[in-house]
C-alpha cells in the first residue's frame, strides 16, 4: 500500500470540504498579522488538496492587515502584491482592514489605490498610527468620493490594542 493510499484512509481526508474550511477558519488567529500569515502558510503546506481548499475558502482572506513593520523596506513591493492576492481570494466578501502605520510611515499611494478599488465592501476599518499623519491617511483611503455603504466600524488609534470602556 503506497503513501497516497495510507493518507487517503486518515479520517481528516474524509471530511467534507465545508467542514475542513470551517476548521481552517477556526485555526487562524483573529488579529495579529504575522500569526495569521504563519497559520495560513502552515495549513497550505499540509497537502495540495488543503492548499487548494484554503485558497478557495473566502473567509480566510477577508481580513487585510497592512503593516510596514513586517517588510524589509518601507517601500516594499511585497505589500501591494500581498494585498492584491488577498483581495482576489476574498472574492466580493465583506472586508476588514487593519492599517498599521505604527512606524511613522504613511500609507503609500499604491496601497491606498488598491484599497479604494474595494472600498464598497469595507465593513471594518482600523487605522493604527503613532507618528503617521493619521487624518491624511484616513482622507486618502476614504476620500475622493469613495462610497462605503457597508462600513459599520471605524477606529483610529495610536496604540495597537485600544482600550474599550464599558
Amino acid at each position: 500500500m503506497g503513501n497516497d493510499n495510507i493518507l487517503g484512509l486518515a479520517p481528516v481526508h474524509r471530511l467534507p470540504p465545508e467542514i475542513l474550511s470551517f476548521i481552517f477558519k477556526l485555526a487562524i488567529p483573529p488579529l495579529e498579522r504575522l500569526d495569521r500569515r504563519r497559520s495560513k502558510v502552515a495549513i497550505m503546506c499540509v497537502s495540495h488538496y488543503w492548499r487548494d481548499l484554503a485558497i478557495k475558502t473566502v473567509s480566510l482572506w477577508t481580513t487585510l492587515h497592512l503593516s510596514y513593520k513586517y517588510s524589509n523596506r518601507p517601500d516594499s513591493e511585497s505589500i501591494p502584491k500581498e494585498m492584491r492576492r488577498t483581495l482576489e481570494r476574498s472574492k466580493s466578501a465583506p472586508l476588514t482592514i487593519i492599517w498599521d502605520t505604527e512606524h511613522g510611515i504613511p500609507a503609500n499611494k499604491e496601497a491606498i489605490d488598491i484599497v479604494r478599488g474595494h472600498i464598497w465592501r469595507l465593513v471594518d476599518l482600523e487605522l493604527v498610527a503613532i507618528k503617521s499623519p493619521l487624518i491624511s491617511d484616513l482622507e486618502a483611503i476614504l476620500g475622493c468620493g469613495g462610497v462605503t455603504p457597508t462600513l459599520t466600524f471605524l477606529a483610529c488609534t495610536g496604540r495597537k490594542h485600544p482600550t474599550v470602556s464599558p
